[in-house]
């Protein structure tokens, strides 16, 4: 059975990839606090961590680099994360300070340059600034992919671009 040259190369690859990633799984273990709750995925190098009920950040050695104290947390995306403090959303940078003060009902991540946020009831689209680029209008908005974003308006899902303009579709 391990007698070939080629099973006998196998079986070393595949035993150091099994201690390797042994290594890895027990080590990651100490990396993050152990009072941790829950650990996001990492995004830009950092990963949201939730630690007494309040949400803050771990860099790639498991420092935790952004307090926690946020009441939720959004993964990074294009230099910011949208957070909330009690019932309001903003956006914080990797250092941690707000660039865009928390004032939305609801906030998703930035995604070519365009972030979805709800206020009032309706969703709209701004940009790192925190202005309005598409007033909020919609039922429901979802992020931007090659510059296409989804968004439901009286009841129907429509596809706009990142002017706000609908595109057309075979139903319209």
């Amino acid at each position: 059975m391990f007698g070939d040259r080629t099973t006998n190369r196998e079986f070393l690859y595949y035993g150091l990839v099994i201690a390797f990633l042994s290594f890895v799984l027990v080590s990651c273990e100490t990396w993050v606090h152990p009072i941790a709750e829950h650990l996001g995925s990492y995004s830009e190098g950092l990963a949201r961590v939730e630690i007494k009920e309040k949400w803050g950040y771990v860099d790639l050695q498991g420092r935790l680099v952004i307090a926690p104290k946020f009441d939720y947390a959004w993964d990074f995306s294009e230099g910011f994360a949208a957070v909330r403090l009690g019932n309001h959303w903003g956006y914080i940078t990797p250092g941690g300070k707000f660039v865009i003060q928390p004032k939305f009902d609801w906030a998703y991540e930035f995604s070519e340059g365009l972030a979805a946020v709800r206020s009032e009831w309706k969703w709209g689209y701004i940009d790192s600034r925190g202005e309005y680029i598409i007033p909020p209008q919609f039922e429901v908005a979802h992020p931007f992919v090659n510059g296409i974003a989804e968004v439901k308006q009286d009841g129907l899902w429509e596809l706009i671009n990142r002017e706000g303009q609908l595109k057309p579709t075979s139903t319209n």
